[in-house]
């Protein structure tokens, strides 16, 4: 059926494919890590992280790849490439060729644990569980810094590991976090 109207037209028959929610965390008691396995049916996910808390002040949330479902993280100085600019305003951009993790707030204007600061966002990951496709992961977050100024922060990123990623790590550069809601849904095709 199709239905048309000069301002909107709508397909009815067409058949979008919705996110499946593959699994969520709510973190109430400090936590060091976050830890999602990737469903093999999947190649694509979305993260979303809703107000998430650290335990110390100016710290900066992490994400980490794994290929072996979640045995082991890839933390050395050559596995993460990425860049990102912050959106605050003393402004600026940061990068790596080659980093430790991918920081999904700002590393130089690093967020506070106030119960009032925090941070929320989505993140976007694409080519899990591929052999022929490196993982790459887009993010746009924002959060309060230590200083109780609204930052934002857009980048991306891409794994620099040969090899299916198949779970994911979400953890702060240096203690817990104490706050946290998080959900994974998984897209079959984008």
């Amino acid at each position: 059926m199709r239905v048309d109207n000069p301002n909107l037209i709508v397909d009815t028959t067409a058949r979008i494919r919705p996110m499946d929610l593959v699994s969520s965390s709510i973190i109430t008691v400090a936590t060091a890590t976050a830890v999602f396995t990737l469903p093999i049916k999947y190649p694509h996910f979305l993260l979303r992280i809703r107000d998430l808390v650290p335990s110390n002040d100016a710290e900066d949330l992490q994400l980490r790849l794994s290929h072996n479902n979640g045995a082991t993280f890839d933390s050395s100085a050559s596995n993460y490439s990425w860049t990102a600019i912050r959106l605050i305003p003393a402004g600026g951009g940061e990068g790596s060729a080659t980093d430790t993790r991918f920081p999904l707030t700002s590393p130089g204007v690093p967020m506070g644990n106030a119960s009032t600061e925090g941070m929320n966002g989505d993140v976007q990951l694409f080519g899990a569980n591929q052999t022929l496709v490196r993982f790459h992961a887009s993010w746009q977050t924002n959060f309060l810094t230590t200083t109780t100024a609204l930052g934002g922060w857009v980048g991306c990123g891409r794994g620099l590991v040969d090899g299916p990623t198949n779970a994911i790590q979400l953890s702060m550069s240096a203690g817990n976090i104490n706050n946290a809601r998080i959900y994974l849904y998984g897209l079959e095709g984008l």
